[in-house]
């Protein structure tokens, strides 16, 4: 197998995918609330309030008369159901095997130029990707589906733009799994 636009494409999907999903495991933009006072946004790992006012040191020489969010780490989903710990590791999961996979591919096809190489440590590392994908999408679609049960006031609650991009990652490195796979 040479080097391709089979091969380029796929690269290209995967980089895309990485950084959408690196983007949206880092932002707390999964869930946002319109109206409660003890809830702004959540993501995976990070949780956000509506800020209150901070202590006059803080105004005084950030010359900010408030914050506008308090934000904390998610680490054990005390009061959220264990469900959504399996989410985080889900997710998380998918981001550091896709980290690791799409390495191996990007030297594999970067590495061997216009050469040929075997393509049975392509397929194998594409069956990694795939594994990746599916993990994130199970994450995924857990998140949606339960997300409304376990937040106060969930009738103000709305999917928020890194969920999106979160989705986007997990399918595209499902379709560069398959792209290089073939």
């Amino acid at each position: 197998m040479t080097y391709s636009t089979r091969n380029k494409i796929g690269l290209s999907v995967l980089v895309i995918s990485f950084v959408a999903t690196t983007v949206a495991i880092l932002t707390p933009f999964w869930l946002q609330n319109r109206v409660d006072s003890t809830f702004a946004k959540m993501g995976l790992w990070v949780k956000c309030a509506p800020g209150e006012y901070q202590d006059e040191y803080r105004i005084k020489y950030n010359k900010a008369e408030f914050w506008e969010d308090e934000c904390s780490w998610i680490v054990l989903p005390v009061q959220y159901p264990w469900l959504f710990f399996a989410i985080q590791i889900s997710y998380t999961g998918s981001w550091i095997i896709l980290i690791f996979t799409g390495a191996k591919l990007a030297w594999t096809i970067l590495c061997s130029g216009n050469r040929t190489y075997e393509a049975k440590p392509m397929q194998r590392t594409a069956v990694f990707l795939l594994f990746s994908g599916f993990l994130g999408a199970i994450g995924i679609v857990i998140f949606f589906t339960m997300c409304e049960r376990w937040t106060p006031k969930s009738r103000d609650n709305f999917i928020s733009w890194s969920f999106w991009l979160g989705t986007l990652g997990a399918l595209g490195q499902i379709g560069a799994s398959l792209i290089f796979m073939t």
